[in-house]
């Protein structure tokens, strides 16, 4: 009987060590999805895999290029999966498990401001740029542009992205609630695969969105359809007076 507890105890203990793992696996991978980083953690995987092959296989002169270059792997990590770093360890904070951690929730009220305005510009073709801050900070990856810190109001939304305004073409940063900044800088997609038909406010708002967990809503110009990019995708909503169902859970955390 002891010999049984003690394997049933060992086997236990496996099964929680592969969950464990497997689960810390899957929260840095899974933001990696559909990104340009998934390419490039592909080919690392690959060059690590050929170093062993040519370890086992006595190719000296291969074995010894990818040796030198494994002594500086932790570093390449580091250095081209920044941003990724950041949103899997933002990803794994917000897992149901850890919500017990989470002292205050988002105030979502001004998201019937938002919805106005939203509506209002996608009506009459006013082109924007907004971004909701969630749990990653975006200091460091938006040019500030002009800071406001003011209440979400849908007059003011209306006047800063007026064709004859000087603050238009940025973007609008909305963190805790609050706009934040006005005519905000923010980094443009390098992807090849999006359709033709977005613009520089389309390509802005993906960039955003695969270095941070912001949500990026875009109302076009030319066709007045409002889009949110998440994560690196971009989907357009069918109607704009969608946008406050669709956002109310993205900000519940």
């Amino acid at each position: 009987m002891p010999e049984i507890l003690e394997n049933l105890g060992s086997t236990l203990t496996s099964v929680v060590d592969i969950l464990l793992v497997a689960t810390f696996i899957y929260y840095i991978l899974y933001p990696l999805k559909g990104t340009r980083s998934a390419r490039i953690a592909i080919g690392i995987v690959f060059l690590i895999l050929l170093y062993y092959i040519s370890d086992r296989f006595q190719l000296q002169t291969m074995a010894w290029l990818l040796q030198n270059f494994m002594g500086y792997i932790v570093l390449v990590v580091i250095v081209i999966f920044q941003a990724d770093i950041r949103k899997a360890l933002a990803t794994f904070g917000r897992n149901p498990f850890f919500d017990f951690f989470h002292i205050g929730k988002q105030d979502i009220d001004y998201l019937v401001e938002l919805q106005r305005a939203v509506n209002l510009m996608a009506q009459r073709n006013i082109g924007a740029l907004i971004v909701i801050e969630r749990e990653l900070e975006l200091k460091n990856l938006v040019d500030s542009g002009s800071r406001l810190d003011s209440e979400v109001r849908s007059e003011l939304l209306l006047s800063l992205f007026n064709t004859h305004g000087p603050l238009h073409d940025g973007a609008v940063i909305i963190s805790a609630g609050r706009i934040a900044n006005a005519g905000a800088i923010l980094p443009l997609t390098s992807r090849t695969d999006i359709s033709k038909e977005y613009g520089t406010r389309h390509r802005a708002a993906l960039g955003l969105s695969e270095e941070s967990d912001a949500v990026v809503i875009v109302v076009s110009e030319e066709r007045g359809t409002v889009s949110l990019a998440l994560e690196g995708q971009m989907s357009q909503l069918d109607t704009a007076l969608e946008l406050e169902r669709r956002l109310a859970p993205l900000l519940k955390y």
